[in-house]
């Protein structure tokens, strides 16, 4: 599978959790947090067209997540 594709879903109410994956050094990363999408109910049931399962990139919006926390997030770790 290449990096660039990620396979995944989520459960309603799972709404700003972490999408993260493990490096090649075994760390863990953050590569984005969840935003809307279909939920189960509308995956399994076959007459409802589901949405795209849609996260946003933490990487964009690394320098307010550093301002915030007053911590540095690594800009390239996968």
């Amino acid at each position: 599978m290449k990096l660039k594709v990620i396979i995944t879903g989520y459960f309603q109410g799972d709404s700003g959790g972490g999408l993260m994956t493990q490096n090649a050094n075994g760390n863990w990363v953050l590569l984005g947090v969840t935003s809307y999408g279909s939920d189960c109910e509308q995956l399994l049931n076959m007459s409802v067209k589901p949405r795209a399962q849609t996260f946003t990139n933490v990487r964009l919006y690394s320098f307010i997540i550093d301002r915030f926390t007053g911590m540095s997030t690594p800009k390239r770790q996968i």
